[in-house]
Order: C-alpha cells, then structure tokens, then sequence
C-alpha cells in the first residue's frame, strides 16, 4: 500500500506540476489532499521510520512546497 502511495503522491505532484487547466487543478489537488491524509494516517499508524522506508519524507515535502501555489483548495 505504500508503494502505490509513492507513486500516486509522485503522480499527482508531476500533474499539478505540468497542469494548467483550473478543473484538473482542482480534481488534482483534492486528491493531493486525500493522498496526503492516508500519508500522514499510515505516520501515526506505523510511525516515521517504516513510512520512510517507502516515502522518502523530505523529497516529497520539497516537491508539494514547490507546487504549493498551483493547488487549488475549493
């Protein structure tokens, strides 16, 4: 489950990154969100060391904060 986690995260950010449509800004963003919840839901459920093993926290981080004015949260 967390490698698919990895690749839908990695998915969304690279779609958000290269989308300029404001529609699939949005549908994009809010599963950013989503994705995003079940990241920080498998944190506390396995705790930071087995989700880094799959999630590399702080590349991920960076990315989301260089998207971060193109994610639309209506």
């Amino acid at each position: 489950m967390l490698i698919q986690l990895n690749e839908e995260i990695n998915r969304l950010i690279d779609s958000i990154e290269q989308e300029t449509n404001e529609i699939i800004l949005q549908r994009e963003s809010k599963f950013l969100l989503h994705a995003l919840f079940i990241w920080k839901e498998a944190r506390l459920e396995y705790g930071d060391e087995r989700v880094k093993a799959y999630i590399e926290i702080e590349k991920t981080w960076t990315r989301i904060e260089n998207i971060a004015q193109k994610v639309l949260l209506e």
